[in-house]
């Protein structure tokens, strides 16, 4: 005869059956503890059951049951998944040949001459946009950190600023107005991807910056964007919609937070 374990009993008087014991050594060895079986729930050698451990077998195998249409519907779910997947081997280079030999001449540039180059040497970092292209007005100021991806789509106009380590990606035209202020680290990109294509074509769009504004500290500028004239946009924000004239705006994504008022000297 089998003896009767503490679970058996608990079931054969009708509750519900006691969770096998955990010792600090099967913890401690990784194996998790051994599951009832027929004995835990006490069946004898002859084969007679109680009721109350048909009822508790029952409930397992519906248990189990259930289980497995679950695991079936995650199965039907995933194969319903469209056929269609990323496959960028096809993506096609948009840009043109000679615009490929100009950006590495431009990054031979500015890795010899402009980025070594003294902070205080505003002027010489002016010249050598305008060289490639970039329509510069008086007293701009590029710290010599700043990276331009295309000099000939960027305009800035009178007594405007890129700070250190901004990043001006500029696949489509960037223009920034005068008095104009772009902190450090922010990033002007000026191109992203069609993520519903498969093979992610570059889509482009022009940021426009206007007069008199300050794009704060890590700010993130998308294509297409607008900032109106003196608006400010607050540290690490995330710009993809155009900003409101004289507005602050701040988040991610940015949303207006109050109006910009300039108080008079």
């Amino acid at each position: 005869m089998v003896e009767p374990t503490p679970r058996s009993l608990n079931v054969l008087r009708g509750g519900a059956p006691v969770p096998p014991r955990i010792s600090a050594g099967q913890v401690l060895a990784g194996r998790e503890p051994r599951q009832p079986d027929v004995h835990d729930v006490g069946i004898c050698p002859s084969g007679r059951t109680n009721a109350p451990v048909l009822v508790f077998v029952a409930g397992r195998a519906r248990l189990d049951r259930e289980m497995v249409d679950t695991s079936q519907d995650i199965s039907d779910a995933c194969d319903d998944k469209p056929s269609t997947k990323v496959d960028v081997s096809h993506y096609r280079n948009v840009h043109s040949v000679g615009n490929r030999i100009a950006r590495g001449v431009w990054g031979v540039v500015w890795a010899l001459l402009f980025r070594p180059s003294p902070r205080v040497f505003h002027g010489w970092r002016r010249l050598l946009l305008r060289l490639f292209g970039a329509k510069i007005g008086r007293g701009v100021n590029v710290y010599p950190s700043v990276k331009v991806w295309a000099p000939w789509n960027l305009r800035m106009d009178d007594y405007s600023c890129m700070a250190s380590s901004v990043d001006c990606y500029n696949a489509a035209p960037i223009s920034i107005g005068a008095h104009t202020t772009v902190s450090q680290y922010s990033f002007l990109c000026a191109a992203s991807h069609d993520f519903e294509q498969s093979d992610m074509p570059l889509v482009t769009g022009p940021i426009v910056i206007a007069d008199q504004v300050w794009i704060c500290a890590d700010v993130f500028v998308g294509p297409s964007v607008t900032v109106g004239q003196g608006a400010v946009v607050g540290a690490r924000s995330t710009v993809m919609k155009d900003v409101k004239a004289w507005t602050v705006a701040a988040g991610n994504p940015a949303r207006a937070v109050k109006q910009r008022v300039v108080r008079e000297q």
